[in-house]
């Protein structure tokens, strides 16, 4: 009723305030073929295996019951999983990079960045042992400057010789839940319908032939 549940992980289980979990029912055996009945987002942690989570999505025909499971790819109980990112990562397709949004995103979720390239192609942290996933993204080769390129096959490189994993920015955004938004309008107390039309390019009416 007040959209709060509680789950039993805690301080000892490296759990942490933001954190979002995608809720199965509990025959659940691979979540990767089951449909998710719900979001929490992790509110207050009140223990060692003890934290209050508030409800973020959920099916009112598919209610959250007690001993549903609670998932999310980039954590695992006592491990944190550590990511690196290529430049040029566009979460919007607007054609400029998110790697702010992503690193948020990521660490909201429990995971840890060990390793970025920024809008200006300087390389922060470096890839080790430890990193799982290397985060690849469509950039734009046209629009990409010398010193992204060059971070780009570095960071790439060290991956290949230590082995770590390479993930399309799609599938880091599918496993989180992230869902992109479309910008609001609001309806002005003096608003009409022109204010909403779609506009010509140059201001000028095409005509039909």
């Amino acid at each position: 009723r007040d959209d709060i549940v509680y789950v039993n992980l805690g301080s000892d289980h490296g759990i942490r305030r933001q954190m979002m979990f995608s809720v199965y029912r509990p025959n659940t055996n691979d979540v990767t073929s089951e449909y998710a009945k719900a979001t929490i987002e992790i509110m207050e942690i009140i223990d060692r295996d003890l934290s209050k989570a508030r409800i973020i999505t959920d099916e009112i025909r598919d209610p959250i019951m007690p001993n549903d499971l609670i998932y999310t790819p980039l954590w695992r109980p006592y491990e944190h999983l550590s990511f690196a990112l290529l430049a040029g990562l566009d979460v919007d397709e607007d054609g400029e990079s998110d790697v702010d949004l992503i690193r948020r995103l990521i660490e909201i979720h429990g995971g840890v960045v060990d390793a970025y390239i920024d809008d200006e192609g300087i390389a922060h942290g470096g890839i080790d042992a430890e990193t799982r996933f290397l985060v690849r993204g469509s950039l734009m080769t046209e629009l990409a400057t010398e010193a992204q390129l060059a971070a780009n096959t570095g960071f790439i490189e060290e991956a290949d010789r230590l082995g770590v994993k390479s993930m399309q920015l799609t599938d880091l955004l599918r496993m989180t839940g992230y869902r992109k938004t479309a910008p609001d309008v609001g309806y002005g107390e003096f608003a009409g319908p022109n204010d909403f039309r779609p506009r010509p390019e140059g201001g000028v009416q095409r005509v039909s032939p």
